[in-house]
């Protein structure tokens, strides 16, 4: 009965956070906020509708499995392209924000390694949240857009420093003996990489290969659930945070060739996790404390509010950007981030982190993330205004910057039929994207002008990762009917204008393709038919020409 009290438990914060985040969408909201609203009501600390157990529980899977996917979604090469923005701008943004704001948490007569872990939390900003918007308004390859991504991928670096930190801290520790227990997990999380080294290096791509076949799509999820899960036992096992575990795990894989279709295949469940976790995160919120101190609360989130989107404008703008895109990343880096909560409950765990501080840290970061959809609604208009920041810097990259097309063609499927179609689009010297579920691909076939990416073409992910939107036609080669159907319809909804060219292996599928948007049909049974007889009077020619 316990059992099934808990899901009809889960199962209700499930449904509220739905109609919450359906209805913010619909006012054009992030649904983020909606999901933390329904947690603070529901929670122990709103009308107690959810016990503390169950919230303790949603938020600790919840925190694990979203970290693994902010692991998973990670890239090294994202990272390295970015350059000096993330390297240089991102360390600078975390380290001025840690150290103002455990100057300024010093000052107010609170311990120093409270102070160091309330710098720490500040100085990371939301992902979730600030990616979700930028997306959402077609903004992620505007120069703003392309700052604060740089600036969050190196924060997702900083995480793992962070932590390690922080579970080094211990109440009335002195330096010295921080600075031993610092080292120890330090040597820990470097026998955790090199275990996890080996599993995605060696022992995984063994098993990916198998797992990732198209009759056994589901043991791909379930091998990486496995991963994530097992990861983060491993970390607690050492003595480390699970979360951190389970974010390097999403690390490692995340280079891999199986990452795109792993990411496409987990992103159902990567909305399950983003629900689960903010809404633990609101559960966590203390509406009596709140009221109570409610004015404190205020002062510090304007503090903390001016404090981030001021030292995130003095970096991009030494960077060479304009004092307009400078306060567009400013405000939106203003937040306080999903990655606060993991760090001040490792320290609230470890009795380094006051009660009261914990609540008024997790008050300040739901409040400062439901601002955000506003703060950069107002620094957008407040950008145009001041005529400094043209459409280019607004909405696109300045001429000179944009990425060059790649105009590039999609095929799906590296059957006979598709290695022809490459072969002759080679011939041509026109790039070539390869999207296919062949595991043996993974070995590193090398075809002139071609790219190999592992993943289902039905999928709206993998098309994104094979760059649909600049593709200049994609052809669909698998035989059956029902994925190709899907494929078609994706293509149509995702990038209109790019022509599908789509082989119908038996002439009744034909009419179905023409109809979903195929701008040619290539009809197998109609094709051989023609090749057959054309052969057939190749062979047979002379002698009916000996009878005449």
């Amino acid at each position: 009965m316990e059992l099934w009290g808990y899901t009809g438990d889960i199962l209700g914060v499930l449904a509220a956070a739905l109609i919450a985040g359906v209805a913010f969408e619909r006012v054009r909201q992030s649904p983020v906020t909606g999901y933390m609203l329904v947690g603070m009501v529901l929670g122990p600390g709103g009308l107690g509708v959810i016990e503390i157990e169950v919230a303790e529980t949603l938020s600790e899977i919840g925190v694990v499995l979203l970290l693994f996917l902010i692991g998973l979604e990670f890239s090294w090469n994202r990272l390295k392209a970015f350059g000096l923005l993330a390297a240089l701008g991102g360390g600078l943004q975390v380290g001025l924000t840690l150290l103002l704001v455990g100057m300024a948490a010093v000052g107010m007569g609170r311990p120093f390694g409270e102070a160091l872990i309330l710098g720490s939390a500040v100085a990371l900003s939301s992902t979730a949240v600030v990616i979700r918007i930028l997306m959402d308004r077609s903004e992620m390859d505007s120069a703003y857009g392309r700052a604060c991504t740089a600036i969050l991928l190196f924060q997702d670096v900083a995480v793992v420093v962070l932590l390690l930190m922080v579970g080094s801290l211990e109440a009335d520790a002195r330096l010295p003996e921080i600075a031993l227990k610092f080292l120890g997990a330090a040597a820990k999380t470097g026998i955790l990489v090199v275990t996890l080294l080996m599993l995605t290096r060696s022992v995984l791509p063994r098993f990916f290969p198998q797992a990732a076949m198209h009759r056994s799509r589901e043991h791909l999820v379930a091998l990486s659930l496995l991963i994530a899960l097992g990861s983060a036992l491993g970390a607690h096992t050492l003595g480390l945070s699970p979360t951190l575990g389970a974010f390097l795990a999403g690390m490692m894989l995340g280079e891999g060739y199986f990452a795109h279709q792993m990411r496409a295949d987990l992103i159902s469940f990567q909305a399950f996790f983003l629900t689960l976790f903010f809404t633990s995160i609101g559960m966590v919120a203390d509406f009596g404390w709140i009221a109570v101190h409610v004015f404190l609360v205020l002062a510090v989130l304007g503090a903390v509010l001016v404090i981030k989107a001021v030292v995130a404008f003095l970096v991009v703008f030494l960077f060479r950007h304009s004092a307009a895109i400078g306060m567009l990343a400013g405000l939106a880096l203003a937040n306080v981030g999903e990655f606060a909560f993991v760090l001040i409950k490792v320290a609230l765990d470890q009795g380094v982190c006051a009660p009261d501080v914990f609540k008024l840290v997790v008050a300040v970061a739901v409040f400062s993330m439901a601002l955000t959809p506003y703060l950069m609604a107002v620094a957008g208009r407040a950008a145009a205004w001041m005529g400094k920041a043209g459409p280019a810097e607004l909405g696109t990259l300045p001429e000179g910057h944009r990425p060059t097309p790649v105009e590039h063609v999609i095929v799906v499927g590296f059957g006979p039929v598709g290695q022809k179609v490459v072969s002759a689009l080679g011939e041509c010297g026109i790039a070539v994207v390869v999207i296919d579920l062949n595991a043996a691909l993974a070995g590193g076939r090398t075809v002139s002008n071609t790219t190999f990416l592992f993943g289902d073409a039905c999928r709206r992910e993998i098309l994104l990762e094979a760059g649909i939107l600049n593709a200049r036609a994609l052809v669909v080669t698998i035989p059956d009917p029902a994925s190709s159907l899907l494929t078609i319809r994706q293509v149509r909804d995702m990038a209109s204008v790019v022509p599908v060219v789509v082989r119908a292996r038996y002439h009744i599928h034909v009419q179905a393709f023409q109809a979903a948007g195929a701008a040619v049909v290539v009809d197998e049974e109609e094709t051989m038919g023609e090749e057959t007889a054309r052969r057939v009077m190749t062979l047979v020619g002379p002698y009916c020409r000996m009878q005449v």
